[in-house]
C-alpha cells in the first residue's frame, strides 16, 4: 500500500496511472465512454483507495487538477458500479450528487460538495468545462487526467472544445446555449468595460465567454446582431458509445 500512495502523490496531476489508463482505455477523443470496459477493468476498483489515502494539495493549481478529476473519476465509478442504466438520474432518485459520499483524504465528500464548496469558490469559471456528470449534456469528458503544471492550459482547452461542441447551437434566429451556462451564471464574469447593449446585464458574463472561446464565426456575429440567447433542453442520457 506505501508503494501505491507513493505513486499516487509523486504524479502531477494528483492521480495514478491507474485513472489516466482508464481514461484513455475506456473514452474515445469524443468524450464518449465505453462502459461495459471500464466496468470491467480490474484497475477501477483501486481508484477509491486511492483517493482515501491520498494528500489533498494546497496549492491553487494542484487543487483544480486533484479535484476536477476527483469529481470525473467519482462519477465514472458511480455509473460503472450501476451499469447498465440509461441515465445518472436513475441514481438513488436524481440525487446522487447530495446523497453518495466518498472518503477522500480521510474526509467524507459528496460530489456536490467537490463541485459547490470547493471547486466553484476557487473562482475559475473553465471548470464548468471540465467536469462531467456522465451525460450528453454534460462537456465533453477529457480522455486524460487534468495535470497541476498545464491545467490553464488544459481548461482553456477544454472551454474552446466546449463551447465548439455542444455548449452552443444556433437555430430559429436564436441563439441557445447548455443550461450550465444558465444554472450558474453568477460564475461566467465579463470585464467590466464589457458591454452587450442588446442583453439583460446578468447574462453579460455568458456573453462575454462565449466570445472569448468561440471559433465559429457565425456565433460572434449572432451575438453582435443581438439574437435572442435561449437555453437548450438538457440531455442527461448517459453518454456513452
Amino acid at each position: 500500500m506505501l508503494i501505491l500512495v507513493t505513486l499516487f502523490l509523486n504524479l502531477a496531476h494528483g492521480f495514478s496511472d491507474n485513472y489516466n489508463a482508464l481514461l484513455k482505455q475506456h473514452v474515445d477523443v469524443d468524450g464518449c465512454v465505453n462502459y461495459v470496459a471500464l466496468k470491467q477493468d480490474q484497475k477501477r476498483s483501486k481508484i477509491p483507495l486511492e483517493l482515501e489515502q491520498a494528500t489533498v494539495p494546497t496549492e491553487l493549481n494542484a487543487q483544480l487538477a486533484f479535484w476536477i478529476n476527483a469529481y470525473n473519476a467519482l462519477t465514472l465509478e458511480l455509473i460503472a458500479q450501476a451499469y447498465p442504466l440509461k441515465s445518472i438520474m436513475d441514481l438513488e432518485g436524481g440525487k446522487v450528487w447530495s446523497t453518495r459520499q466518498f472518503n477522500i483524504g480521510g474526509q467524507m465528500r459528496t460530489l456536490d460538495e467537490i463541485e459547490h464548496q470547493i471547486l466553484r469558490p476557487l473562482n475559475d469559471s473553465r471548470i464548468h468545462a471540465a467536469i462531467n456528470c456522465a451525460s450528453k449534456g454534460c462537456p465533453p469528458l477529457w480522455n486524460q487526467a487534468f495535470t497541476a503544471e498545464q491545467i490553464h492550459t488544459e481548461l482553456d482547452q477544454a472551454m474552446v472544445r466546449w463551447v465548439g461542441t455542444n455548449a452552443v447551437k444556433l437555430d430559429d434566429g436564436q441563439i441557445s446555449v447548455s443550461n450550465i451556462f444558465f444554472w450558474f451564471k453568477g460564475d461566467f464574469k465579463a470585464p467590466s468595460a464589457t458591454v452587450y447593449p442588446n442583453y439583460p446585464k446578468e447574462h453579460w458574463g455568458i456573453l462575454h465567454t462565449l466570445e472569448h472561446y468561440s471559433q465559429q464565426e457565425p456565433v460572434l456575429a449572432a451575438i453582435q446582431r443581438g439574437l435572442p440567447l435561449k437555453s437548450l433542453p438538457y440531455d442527461w442520457s448517459l453518454n456513452e458509445h
